[in-house]
């Protein structure tokens, strides 16, 4: 199937062949499901109903804007293109997959509950990023976080990692021997007392006022 430039669903996407996406915009106006034995890559997608994604995995190239609500259904989300996450409503994924380009919410958090993969490149747009469940940060590139909320289990990137604005622990976070630079204006927060590996400062860091763990180096290029 190859997509006109726009379609608009009010039912369920299946998918066990060969659906081209084009430049096009799907728009989910009621309650769908993708499902089917083929990977489907949605150019632009819109959401006004509610939309589950795959139980394995979908792919988007182009825009994302949730303004219903997006079930992530256990499965994984791969940006491959040039991807802005915008609307109304609070998108919440399970793993992603950076492949491309992808730019987070200005406004409101970006919940994720699984993996987080950045091989591509990933600008945080000032926003907020809590996590919910189990995460462990990898890839290829160094992923630069603003705002990061943990409230589940994050394992820090094995090389490095840096956070640009607060940081909330109110979970778990295990460092995994690796390096967390903070290179903004960074407030330490949160429930549960931190203990990282490698600590590089390039900003300005704000300790919290209970105690902060370092097994490793300490480095102090900011304030």
């Amino acid at each position: 199937l190859t997509a006109p430039a726009a379609i608009r669903l009010v039912s369920n996407f299946v998918n066990s062949g060969t659906f081209n996406a084009g430049a096009g915009v799907v728009y989910f106006q009621s309650n769908t499901t993708v499902s089917g034995a083929s990977t489907t890559a949605f150019n632009r997608v819109e959401i006004g109903g509610i939309l589950r994604a795959h139980t394995n995995a979908m792919a988007i190239t182009g825009a994302w804007t949730n303004n219903g609500t997006f079930a992530h259904n256990g499965g994984t989300v791969e940006f491959n293109g040039t991807t802005i996450i915008s609307g109304t409503r609070t998108s919440s994924f399970n793993n992603v997959l950076i492949n491309g380009s992808l730019v987070g919410h200005i406004s409101l958090p970006v919940i994720i509950a699984g993996g987080w993969t950045n091989n591509g490149s990933f600008d945080h747009n000032s926003g907020v990023i809590v996590l919910t469940n189990s995460t462990a940060v990898g890839g290829s590139s160094v992923t630069v976080f603003n705002d990061l909320t943990i409230n589940g289990t994050l394992i820090g990137a094995a090389d490095t990692m840096r956070v640009a604005g607060n940081w909330v622990n109110n979970g778990v976070f295990d460092h995994n021997d690796g390096t967390v630079v903070f290179n903004g204006n960074t407030t330490v927060s949160g429930t549960k007392s931190n203990s990282f590996n490698h600590l590089t400062i390039w900003g300005l860091f704000t300790a919290p006022t209970s105690s902060l763990y370092v097994a490793g180096n300490w480095v102090n290029d900011g304030t």
